[in-house]
């Protein structure tokens, strides 16, 4: 009966599949649901992937008003999908890249099928304009809004080093462009470069290239503390809807470098000290580099960016902007 009261009361009510996964799946969320309650918002959380998450969907599906289904994962139980086509008043707030969905619509070709016809006529949102457009082309959506994400707040350390330091984070695959990164990292080491390579991460190793040049720290606790030390934040995602490191990084003002078929490319569009490298390729992406080491950050710039695309309080705007 308490349950029931809540979701009576609550503002909005949060789906998710699990909050137990690394990376960007489910921070923007949380953040946004840790926001509302320190805010004094009745909001609910659901997560799926628990013993009693069934039993909670479908109270929320008889007493819910507005409710946000978060992710792709969401998707893989079939009370999500029920839940989704029959409720009205529902958004639906997915990160996912390209090859994700692929993956999606590989391994569970009935429930893709499902899941496009629900959100062709759905509220959907996004992270990024990129995002936006490839949503279009796959979902036929003409109700697309773009959120982006948000990050916790960080201190601005920066420690001194007579080391050029690139840093990525990210999982070992090859859309992350582990063997891209170790290419790069090659091919400055033979041109004499001061620079040294850092990756943070881990995964499966099969089908990559390591190199020796590259500092392979492995899975952090706290990531964040080899960004405060870099120079140049590096993505060599080959396609990154709107990636979490890389608005951290811009909120310690780091330059940063990122390839065009990323949604970070849009907001950093001829903005000093940062580079988009057009080609997928260790020359084009060296390149970019050379070309930031002598910019000046443009901090006026960057300030704007985290204020208005990735601090909790804009976010949480543009959230309640959406659901109205």
């Amino acid at each position: 009966m308490n349950f029931i009261k809540e979701l009576l009361k609550a503002k909005y009510i949060i789906i998710v599949y699990t909050i137990a996964y690394g990376g960007g799946s489910t921070k923007s969320i949380f953040s946004f649901y840790k926001f509302c309650v320190q805010n004094n918002e009745k909001v609910v959380l659901i997560i799926r992937d628990t013993r009693r998450g069934g039993i909670k969907l479908f109270l929320a599906f008889l007493f819910g008003r507005k409710v946000i289904v978060n992710g792709l994962a969401a998707f893989t139980i079939w009370d999500v999908l029920i839940f989704s086509y029959l409720k009205n008043n529902t958004f639906f707030y997915l990160h996912e890249a390209e090859s994700a969905i692929n993956y999606f619509k590989t391994n569970f070709p009935l429930k893709f099928k499902i899941v496009k016809r629900i959100l062709k006529n759905r509220p959907l949102i996004c992270v990024s304009k990129w995002q936006a457009k490839y949503f279009q082309n796959v979902f036929h959506n003409n109700d697309i809004k773009i959120l982006y994400e948000t990050i916790e707040n960080i201190a601005d350390i920066k420690l001194k080093t007579d080391r050029i330091n690139i840093v990525m984070v990210g999982y070992f695959s090859e859309r992350k462009g582990v063997s891209l990164f170790s290419n790069i990292a090659d091919l400055a080491h033979q041109q004499g470069s001061n620079m040294q390579f850092h990756w943070v991460g881990n995964g499966p190793i099969n089908n990559l290239y390591f190199s020796n040049n590259v500092n392979w720290l492995g899975e952090l606790s706290s990531p964040i503390d080899v960004v405060k030390q870099a120079d140049i934040f590096l993505l060599t995602s080959i396609d990154d809807p709107f990636p979490l490191a890389c608005l951290e990084a811009l909120s310690l003002f780091k330059k940063l470098v990122v390839y065009k078929e990323t949604g970070t490319a849009e907001i950093i569009e001829g903005l000093s000290g940062c580079a988009i490298y057009n080609d997928y390729n260790p020359t084009a992406a060296l390149t970019a580099i050379n070309k930031v080491l002598n910019e000046t950050i443009d901090f006026y710039r960057i300030d704007n960016i985290n204020k208005n695309y990735s601090s909790i309080e804009s976010f949480h705007k543009r959230m309640q902007e959406i659901l109205l």
